[in-house]
């Protein structure tokens, strides 16, 4: 598994939404689903459901041994990746 680069936006995000990098690594590590982000090039969408119901969304790019995060998001109901 690569290592995890997060943005300053994505550090705030983990804060703001009570996410774990642990949980962003079990995202990344083992996918529910992954699709090519619609809001860049370059970009992907890694879904991970979990046991609260919740969909938690990784938004990253890969640069060498790295995973950029870029944001995080925690939703209630499951949306199409990629959106």
């Amino acid at each position: 598994m690569k290592n995890l680069f997060f943005t300053h936006h994505a550090h705030d995000r983990l804060e703001e939404r009570g996410v774990s990098q642990r949980q962003v690594y079990d995202t990344l590590k083992n996918p529910d689903d992954i699709q090519p982000s619609k809001k860049g090039l370059g970009r992907f969408v890694a879904e991970k459901h979990l046991e609260t119901g919740q969909t938690l969304r990784v938004i990253y790019t890969e640069e060498g041994d790295f995973y950029v995060i870029i944001s995080v998001i925690k939703m209630g109901r499951q949306r199409r990746a990629g959106q």
